[in-house]
């Protein structure tokens, strides 16, 4: 998908075993922008762990970006969470 002229990197989760959240951390740290995918069955799963989204901010050297939802779209049965990081420059 592309967000404000970004393409996103999509991270889809299919089982409360998947390692996302350190996938999330790195997507975003590289690119600003990452969007989660999951189904109806996993909600409780993935709100459960976005608080170590929001609470633990991205570093970059000296500096620490944190990471808000910009966007939660429901498809059927899947949503999606457009996850970014505010005014984010990586050169």
């Amino acid at each position: 998908m592309i967000w404000l002229g970004i393409e996103s990197q999509r991270i889809e989760i299919h089982s409360h075993e998947d390692d996302w959240v350190n996938q999330v951390r790195e997507t975003i740290f590289n690119t600003g922008v990452v969007e989660v995918a999951f189904a109806d069955s996993l909600a409780d799963i993935v709100t459960g762990h976005l608080h170590e989204l929001f609470s633990n901010e991205v570093e970059d050297e000296l500096l620490f970006y944190p990471i808000s939802m910009q966007a939660a779209e429901r498809d059927g049965n899947v949503w999606v969470l457009k996850l970014a990081i505010k005014d984010f420059v990586h050169a």
